[in-house]
């Protein structure tokens, strides 16, 4: 018949997909980097509703002058209540190890605005690492859930 449709049934394998999408989906917005003696890329206050860094673009970095920090918004979007989100913040040098290893819990009432995020802000500890070549790390995960985001950057070696 025309205009009629048959629903099938869902296959076992469709059902344990469905099952496994988490019922908070949850993201990360970029990772921006400051710096302070500020290197500005950006006005201060155009950028003011997304970060409270004022963000440079500068990836090399002075352990005897800068003091750097790093900013990303997690966002818990989907129907089900926010939970809390664990955060860990990784510095790995060019050789794999990992020279900084810093885990926080976040709690569900961080979530509890409009939007449902919460900013997170990390005090990369420039002053402590070796000169070279290093990856930030964010990972968040939430039960099974988790979100990544990287940034390269480099410390010079000291004048």
């Amino acid at each position: 018949m025309a205009g009629k449709r048959s629903r099938k049934p869902a296959t076992s394998a469709k059902r344990a997909a469905a099952k496994s999408v988490p019922a908070t989906p949850m993201l990360l917005s970029g990772a921006v980097l400051s710096v302070t003696p500020a290197l500005i890329a950006a006005p201060r206050d155009r950028l003011a509703d997304l970060t409270p860094l004022v963000p440079t673009t500068n990836r090399y970095f002075n352990r005897k002058e800068d003091l750097v920090s790093a900013f990303v918004r997690i966002y818990q979007h989907g129907k089900g209540d926010p939970k809390p989100v664990v955060m860990a913040s990784r510095v790995t040098d060019s050789k794999g190890v990992v020279v900084v290893n810093r885990v926080s819990t976040i709690p569900l009432v961080a979530f509890s605005n409009p939007d449902r995020s919460f900013g997170f802000r990390f005090a990369v500890p420039i002053a402590n690492l070796d000169p070279g070549s290093y990856l930030l790390t964010y990972d968040a995960s939430v039960g099974t859930a988790t979100s990544k985001r990287d940034v390269r950057f480099a410390v010079n070696k000291d004048k």
